[in-house]
């Protein structure tokens, strides 16, 4: 234990770095806590006490076999992963080989490679590199070599080698990289940051990471902490209050594992005792502080304790996905919440919304991410739940491929039947307007708002189903998983929009009697909606036998080419085109407005007039001119129709729209001058011709 001399000195040396700034920088917190020296240990932390005999009749049942007896159920992302039942305990059953955020990923590989990507603004990939901000590394970068563990935050990352090296890449808080503190990181965090991975400390066993700061377990048994945690105190909101130290800093010895929540700590020493510190504003310390709430030095809480977690029940992330913000692998987290295996494998939590004997209950008052004074009478108090005891609880996984339960859920359904169908699931459920109503009435949204079923118009039936959190309900595609992987299942897409950005794109996929509208982000699944395959039969419905074509095509050999007329699928909406064989639909043709939609761009769409088939790039492969007309308004001849040309350009089995021609176009070739041979002539002659 440090003596209260080195202590006070080093409070001394990072005194001038406990500033309101740090204070308002660190508002991103969710809540926050006071710093008071906690003193004697507590043995008395348990709701209900349990005698010898019941802990022996304990270890003859599991949770699952107890009748009398029902506990509040948390998920976890895997039962194996946690190492219940007794197992016997071994830190490196506790290493992260994937660690996963809404920013970044890291994983290791099979041969020890420690691989990453994602954000890199304060250079958290070790690359050498600091992007822009908002800026991703979709690219996985490599950044190590036997690396046997691996933890991050937004803000840095670390690393564990086999030789015990725990290293170190990212922003500089407080001089957590070991560099300089300069007076602007409190502002820009990014300013100082190292780019390359530093060696942080030597003979480390485990280590772990908080929002602002690392945890580590020496081969000695020594626990350290650096880094900050400045916050405004819950329950005094006059003190800005915390620790903050630039350098590692001895909190305890005899230890055998070390772990972090977002702003707590905690440790289990060799005799089976839990000790935590850090925020303790919900009592996710598992400790009676009263209106203290940071503990500033480690407290005993718990004996008898085989293992420990903060804010979600996990070590290692069966998640792989990153995808600012779309993509969260936090599908199991309690924030404010410590949960504990004893070594007789009973399990407790203590902390935010929990309940049971000895549970609190505190009104307070918000404040953007801390709190609001009642100077601001527009948020009202909030009133939560807590325990600073720890109470019995139960386990379950969590069901990963939640979107099996629809497998069978057949189109046409009626909503009275898929509501049944929900119920007997056990999956809550809300109803609201449809988003557009010239296909559907209404939508069923889960409460979690992973799964959307929408209903048609005229008969009230499912007509879709949308996935943003999971995947196929056929469970080939998932979310995450990269455009190449799902090309493999499902071929060649029949159609692609690319946004302004490339990094994001809808592209479409027929398999067997359904149609999937897929969209990625920097090449990952986010989103899926699923259809019945009836596209050929809109097809049929809607054609233009006037504008339908036989050709051949270079990559796409004898096809046809169907133009589709809107008037039939509703109205102000432009022309669609399709590459057709054999009643096989081969390809939908971009939209040459936003979601097919030319109100607010150029008019009503009053007919197509002409369509070639030419080579204007000289690359030997037919593209293909389109001149459509479109009600402009009514001018001194009536409503007279305005030509417009949209030009497809053939590229790899696929066909794109080159914008800047087609705005010189529009530009220099005014009105009744604009035909197809002059439309040709010109762009034959932007392409060189």
């Amino acid at each position: 234990m440090r003596k209260m001399g080195d202590i006070a000195e080093m409070k001394l040396k990072n005194f001038k770095m406990t500033v309101m700034g740090t204070a308002l920088c660190m508002s991103m917190l969710f809540l926050s806590a006071c710093g008071t020296l906690v003193g004697d240990p507590q043995d008395q932390n348990i709701a209900e006490d349990i005698t010898k005999e019941d802990e022996e009749e304990a270890n003859d049942e599991t949770l699952s076999e107890e009748e009398d007896i029902t506990y509040p159920v948390y998920e976890v992302e895997s039962i194996d992963n946690l190492q219940l039942d007794n197992k016997e305990f071994h830190i490196e059953n506790y290493y992260i080989k994937n660690q996963s955020n809404n920013l970044n990923r890291y994983y290791i590989d099979s041969h020890n490679v420690l691989w990453g990507y994602g954000r890199n603004d304060y250079g958290q990939l070790g690359n050498g590199e600091q992007n822009s901000l908002g800026d991703y590394v979709m690219t996985p970068q490599k950044i190590a070599e036997n690396v046997v563990h691996v933890d991050a935050n937004q803000y840095f990352t670390i690393y564990l080698t086999e030789k015990g090296e725990l290293y170190g890449m990212g922003a500089n808080l407080n001089g957590i990289m070991g560099m300089e503190v300069t007076e602007d990181y409190i502002i820009n965090p990014a300013a100082v940051a190292a780019s390359t991975p530093v060696c942080l400390l030597q003979d480390v066993r485990y280590a772990r990471v908080t929002m602002r700061g690392i945890a580590a377990l020496k081969k000695d048994g020594s626990v350290w902490w650096w880094g900050e945690i400045i916050t405004t105190s819950a329950k005094n909101i006059e003190k800005a209050v915390g620790l903050q130290y630039s350098k590692p800093v001895k909190m305890l010895d005899h230890a055998i594992y070390v772990t972090c929540g977002q702003f707590c700590m905690a440790a289990i020493k060799e005799d089976g005792t839990l000790w935590t510190w850090g925020n303790n504003t919900f009592g996710s310390c598992g400790y009676d502080s009263g209106d203290q709430d940071f503990i500033e030095e480690p407290v005993m809480v718990l004996e008898d304790v085989k293992m420990v977690w903060m804010d979600e029940i996990r070590f290692d992330t069966i998640e792989k996905t990153v995808c600012d913000g779309y993509i969260s692998p936090y599908r199991c987290q309690y924030p404010y919440v410590t949960f504990v295996e004893k070594k007789d494998g009973s399990v407790y939590a203590c902390g935010y919304e929990v309940e049971g004997e000895g549970s609190k209950s505190w009104t307070y008052l918000l404040y953007g991410d801390i709190l609001r004074t009642d100077e601001d009478p527009d948020f009202p108090p909030v009133t939560v739940t807590y325990s600073d005891v720890f109470q019995r609880i139960s386990i379950k996984e969590k069901d990963r491929q939640p979107q099996l339960k629809f497998k069978d859920l057949k189109y046409g359904t009626s909503a009275e039947e898929v509501m049944k169908l929900l119920d007997d699931e056990g999956i809550e459920y809300k109803i609201q307007d449809g988003l557009n109503w010239e296909e559907q009435v209404y939508e069923i949204v889960t409460e979690d708002n992973n799964f959307t079923l929408g209903f048609d118009l005229s008969q009230h039936e499912l007509s879709y189903i949308e996935y943003d959190n999971y995947g196929s309900r056929n469970g080939k595609v998932n979310i995450g998983m990269m455009q190449e992987e799902v090309g493999k299942i499902w071929g060649k897409p029949y159609f692609e929009e690319s946004f302004p950005d490339e990094d994001y794109r809808h592209v479409a996929y027929y398999e067997d009697d359904y149609s999937y509208t897929v969209s990625y982000i920097y090449g990952m699944v986010s989103y899926i909606k699923e259809e019945p395959n009836n596209l050929i039969e809109k097809i049929r419905k809607t054609q233009d036998l006037e504008q339908t074509y036989d050709v051949s095509l270079a990559d796409w050999g004898n096809v046809t080419f169907v133009t589709c007329n809107p008037f039939k699928m509703g109205y102000f909406v432009d022309a669609t085109f399709y590459l057709v064989k054999d009643e096989q639909v081969l390809y939908k043709f971009p939209d040459r407005f936003p979601h097919n939609d030319i109100i607010g761009y150029i008019g009503v769409f009053d007919g197509v007039g002409t369509v070639v088939f030419q080579d204007i790039n000289n690359d030997q492969k037919e593209d293909i001119i389109i001149m459509s007309y479109y009600l402009m308004g009514i001018g001194p001849d009536g409503m007279t129709p305005r030509p417009g040309a949209t030009i497809y350009i053939a590229s790899d089995n696929s066909f794109y729209i080159p914008e800047e021609l087609e705005e010189e176009i529009e530009q220099n070739i005014i009105g009744e001058d604009r035909t197809i041979e002059n439309v040709c002539q010109y762009a034959q002659e932007y392409f060189g011709g």
